[in-house]
């Protein structure tokens, strides 16, 4: 028996069998023992080192249980079988191997091999996971409705398919000016600009996406969230379909709806709130010079230009940069804004300090600058891209703090200590 356990095992390991591994063999005394050395070894799904588990399992075990009998008392219980494969229901490819009838029942359908893979796509999908370990929350980000490249359940190359597709439509969107086409009619004397984003384009980029998450799912047989129907039921031939319940306003509904009006419509679609999603305080910060900073807080300049686009919306933090501003900007600026606002007596900050943190702004949107000048005629910025600000708040107590360059996030202590400072001062305000 020793010298056949030896030759298999070695076999089946394609390796040497030690000594001290067969020392441990030889004492294995129950079904529970067993399970747990094998188990680290050989793989169940494998028909030889099925075949193994069997024999082996049969030579060890059987003398010794009817020694522990003859010696008096109770007999031993023996321990249930812990492996699937095993069992009286196991699946096809441990019945294949032992008896061969119960292949020809449905289970038949599917090979060993197919779980395994699954097994071993969805380990890799989680290791991926796990070693990502970035941020998840919620990015308020509009092009995510359609690219779904941060989604951590893709693939690289779906992942690179993603931002291909994104990165096209981002050059379209705010790529460069020199890069757009002009149509000129010479006879009716119009100069058309061509739209940088088309309907068609959109429809054509829509359809692209659907047919890379399809490949993904007929290849894969999971979803971009990483599950999958036949995973949950793979003894089923199709996943069930859902079960839709009327709600009590459905049930409620008028029967028959006037010609040309769909009742229906305010039931079944769903809104997205973008108010509730720009309410979140994601720490954000923007560093400015003097005295352009201290006036955006202030409410006064409510037009930010920037030469870089920003998909961000919502609270901006706003700090002053620590060059010192120059007296004859700062009564530029202020001569800038009595014209503008045609307001002669306009009362403007008594102080622009330097490396403070100053307040928050609201950034309504970020519009390119042939979008702003339709917007606004009497805009005040001329750079390529412009954030509209609104609600703006000035801190009463000043925070040190240390730029960065473009956007970048706050310290968590500053941004606790400034959320506090500025609901203390509304609380006091109101």
């Amino acid at each position: 028996m020793e010298k056949w356990v030896r030759d298999t095992l070695s076999k089946c390991l394609d390796c040497v069998v030690t000594d001290k591994m067969m020392e441990a063999i030889l004492e294995i005394k129950d079904d529970y023992d067993f399970d747990n050395y094998f188990g680290n070894l050989l793989c169940e799904e494998n028909e030889e080192h099925r075949i193994f588990l069997l024999n082996c399992r049969r030579m060890l075990l059987s003398g010794k249980q009817a020694r522990n009998n003859a010696k008096g008392g109770t007999p031993t219980k023996q321990m249930p079988n812990r492996s699937p494969i095993m069992t009286k229901k196991a699946p096809v490819a441990g019945a294949a191997g032992v008896g061969g009838g119960g292949a020809k029942g449905k289970q038949g359908k599917y090979k060993s091999g197919d779980g395994l893979e699954q097994a071993v796509a969805q380990r890799d999908r989680l290791l991926e996971y796990d070693r990502n370990s970035e941020k998840r929350t919620t990015v308020i980000d509009d092009e995510l409705d359609y690219f779904q490249e941060n989604s951590v359940w893709l693939s690289d190359v779906e992942r690179e398919k993603y931002e291909k597709l994104k990165s096209e439509m981002h050059e379209l969107k705010h790529g460069s000016r020199l890069t757009r086409k002009i149509k000129v009619d010479f006879a009716g004397r119009e100069v058309a600009e061509e739209l940088p984003v088309t309907k068609e384009y959109e429809q054509q980029v829509i359809q692209d996406l659907a047919a890379i998450s399809k490949a993904a799912s007929a290849s894969t047989g999971t979803s971009l969230t990483g599950h999958s129907a036949m995973a949950l039921a793979p003894n089923l031939g199709m996943a069930k379909p859902p079960v839709y319940r009327p709600s009590k306003e459905l049930k409620n509904w008028p029967a028959a709806a006037p010609a040309g009006t769909d009742n229906l419509e305010r039931i079944y679609n769903r809104v997205q709130d973008k108010e509730l999603l720009e309410m979140q305080d994601m720490r954000q910060c923007m560093s400015m010079h003097q005295p352009w900073a201290s006036l955006l807080v202030a409410g006064i300049k409510k037009h930010e230009g920037r030469v870089w686009y920003s998909e961000h919306r919502g609270r901006l933090w706003i700090a002053s940069t620590a060059k010192e501003p120059h007296p004859e900007e700062i009564a530029h600026m202020e001569e800038f804004y009595r014209l503008h606002y045609k307001d002669p007596n306009m009362k403007f900050p008594e102080h622009y300090p330097t490396s403070s943190l100053l307040g928050c702004v609201h950034v309504e949107n970020c519009v390119p600058q042939e979008e702003y000048r339709d917007t606004y005629p009497r805009g005040e910025s001329d750079s390529p891209y412009v954030f509209v600000c609104s609600k703006p708040e000035q801190l009463p107590i000043l925070l040190p703090v240390q730029g960065d360059h473009k956007i970048y996030e706050l310290p968590l202590k500053t941004h606790n200590a400034a959320c506090k400072t500025l609901l203390r001062a509304r609380a006091n305000k109101g």
